[in-house]
């Protein structure tokens, strides 16, 4: 996305004949900022665009180069927060940052988002609904229908303060989306 680091990584396999070692050197056009060059190099798009990132990999006798086509687009985060907040709000990160919360909900202003919610205003009640349900866990909620910029990952443990861990396997998800177009129920329900 729009400002975000992008790390891009060339893998080498190098037989390194002759004692020659391969080297990288990344060219990525557009970008305002990047880590030290190498194989691995950390990039920031100023604007958003096409671009295509070089990688020249070379041992002083061969010479090889591949490249990759990147889009950045506009965090729709960002873009949330443009319809949400004024713009001397969206300067101040304690007003509409991703974790500020200005209505003191305690919802946080990037959950706001992911629940289509106004973090303008006081919402006493959990997004979540939770229940037992034949004989299983079931957590439901609402949430717009393309959220690029946000993972759910759901975890469990045997004991709330027992380790936690994620395993795809143990929960089953299911997603219907509603009238509008704009929002999708979600339920996961913990396997049998």
């Amino acid at each position: 996305f729009l400002h975000s680091p992008l790390s891009l990584n060339a893998r080498i396999e190098d037989d390194e004949w002759g004692g020659r070692k391969a080297t990288a050197q990344w060219s990525v056009p557009g970008t305002v900022s990047s880590s030290p060059n190498g194989a691995d190099v950390t990039v920031t798009f100023a604007a958003p665009g096409n671009y295509v990132a070089e990688v020249t990999v070379t041992d002083s006798e061969f010479t090889v180069t591949e490249s990759i086509s990147i889009t950045v687009q506009p965090r729709p985060f960002d873009t949330w927060r443009g319809t949400r907040f004024s713009g001397l709000e969206l300067q101040d990160p304690q007003v509409s940052g991703p974790w500020s919360d200005p209505d003191r909900d305690g919802i946080p202003t990037f959950h706001e988002y992911f629940f289509d919610t106004d973090p303008k205003r006081l919402d006493s009640a959990s997004p979540f609904t939770i229940e037992h349900y034949e004989g299983r866990l079931r957590v439901s909620w609402t949430q717009l229908l393309a959220v690029p910029d946000a993972v759910v990952k759901p975890e469990m443990a045997f004991r709330i303060d027992d380790l936690w861990f994620h395993a795809p396997e143990l929960f089953k998800m299911s997603e219907t989306p509603l009238p509008g177009g704009k929002l999708k129920t979600v339920t996961m329900t913990t396997a049998e």
